[in-house]
């Protein structure tokens, strides 16, 4: 019986010239996610080409589980934007967008399930995306010119070198999510040197992280965070009060519960954010009272005058949208106020920016892979296929990158894929049947030796 589960492979082998070039190149597209646009490019072209010389092996382990289908949606997106795009030209004939730029990283979000692929037969690239995701997202932290300000008694609005703060705090919230959640994994470490060495390196991340949020101050990351960070601690609730828990085990859950209260009690008192919070509060309320054409074009005005103007404009062409990167030309040729009009040539929500652009099937496509990998991760759950880290971890992460896309449009920049290529890939990976047998047969492998 042991060597049969020994010998099991749940897919199917490949050229090994093959595997290493999309291993080698997944992690190459990682390390250079905060690099130079020059430098990214040509090793995001070596990843998508190695994932062409991969469809065969993919398709095959696809089709053995009735999941086949999944990939359709990447043909399904690619019609969508080809027929949005073709309309547009043929509307705009005179103008010169580049509709296949937005159009192009809207797909690239798809590109997930090749990730989550990698994960199923290779489950310690979960490990691996993640350190070098946290340790790109520090170095450019701690290297970034702003770096400097955080000792200033007021603390300014910073962005850290990424697009904007928005950006910076949608990795920084992802990977504090990330840091909460799966820090109780830090337990099942045997080598005593290996665990204080992962319990130091997480309370950095953690330090970094958190401050990288709230000094940001982007109130949607906050809203986010603030809805989904009681799931995050379920791990550390469930461990501290574990009947089994040991002495040990319930320090460290202390230890990490009691630095994180201070490190937010702290962070909360500066009267910048504070401020900020308050603020964001009285104009609600204010706003609340007023038509739209009253509304002033603040920060929070802008958008609500930029989200009326995007369902009037997918009003007008449901089905086929206006094609991808129009949405700063029709912007313009808009009757909002003028500070709207100039500042932004985006709509400041991924939901409307894909309907806009490529019509209501494009949205549709998104909030249904983010109900796909939901509905897995519950039923993976309630099969006991993964953890208790993993399953509030990932309900977590989907609940913040669900939110956040609905005060920004990431989908539609290189910060929203590639926040859904690792995070949404691992997600898939870990919900996937091959990688809850292999976890299984491993788990019946280690019983059967200790007996």
């Amino acid at each position: 019986m042991n060597n049969t589960l020994l010998n099991t492979n749940p897919l199917k082998p490949q050229k090994k010239w093959i595997e290493y070039i999309s291993l080698f190149s997944l992690l190459l597209f990682t390390i250079s996610v905060f690099s130079a646009r020059g430098f990214n490019r040509p090793i995001e072209a070596i990843f998508i080409l190695s994932i062409l010389f991969s469809l065969k092996p993919i398709c095959f382990y696809e089709k053995r589980n009735n999941g086949l289908w999944i990939y359709l949606l990447i043909a399904i997106s690619l019609l969508l934007v080809f027929i949005s795009n073709g309309i547009a030209t043929a509307t705009y004939p005179n103008l010169e967008i580049r509709h296949s730029k937005d159009s192009l990283d809207y797909v690239r979000i798809l590109f997930f399930v090749f990730v989550g692929w990698w994960v199923i037969k290779h489950p310690k690239i979960i490990w691996v995306l993640l350190v070098l995701f946290s340790v790109a997202f520090i170095v450019k932290i701690v290297f970034s010119h702003q770096f400097s300000m955080l000792l200033s008694s007021d603390i300014p609005r910073l962005d850290f070198g990424f697009s904007n703060a928005q950006h910076s705090a949608a990795f920084a919230g992802s990977l504090l999510i990330t840091c909460i959640s799966l820090s109780p994994l830090i337990l099942k470490i045997k080598n005593r040197q290996f665990k204080a060495l992962a319990c130091v390196l997480t309370f950095i991340l953690l330090l970094i992280t958190l401050v990288a949020t709230l000094t940001s101050q982007t109130r949607a990351i906050w809203f986010g965070l603030f809805i989904v960070v009681s799931i995050a601690i379920i791990p550390w609730a469930i461990l501290a009060i574990g009947k089994k828990s040991s002495h040990i085990k319930l320090k460290l859950a202390i230890f990490f519960a009691a630095s994180f209260s201070t490190l937010l009690i702290f962070t909360s008192l500066n009267s910048t954010i504070s401020s900020r919070v308050k603020f964001t509060a009285e104009r609600v309320l204010h706003y609340s009272q007023l038509e739209l054409k009253d509304i002033p074009p603040t920060s929070m005005g802008i958008r609500l005058h930029q989200w009326n103007l995007a369902i009037n404009l997918i009003k007008k062409r449901p089905i086929s949208g206006h094609g991808g990167g129009s949405a700063k030309y029709l912007i313009s040729i808009s009757n909002m106020p003028q500070a709207a009009i100039t500042t932004f040539g985006h709509f400041h929500n991924s939901y409307l920016e894909l309907g806009v652009g490529h019509g209501l099937g494009a949205t549709f496509i998104f909030i249904f892979i983010l109900g796909f990998l939901f509905h897995r991760l519950i039923k993976s759950y309630r099969d006991n296929h993964i953890g208790t880290e993993f399953f509030f971890w990932g309900i977590s992460w989907i609940i913040f990158f669900g939110i956040i896309n609905i005060f920004e449009s990431y989908v539609g920049s290189r910060t929203g894929y590639v926040l859904f290529l690792i995070f949404g890939g691992i997600i898939y990976g870990i919900t996937s049947k091959p990688y809850n047998e292999t976890e299984n047969q491993r788990d019946e492998i280690d019983t059967a030796t200790t007996n």
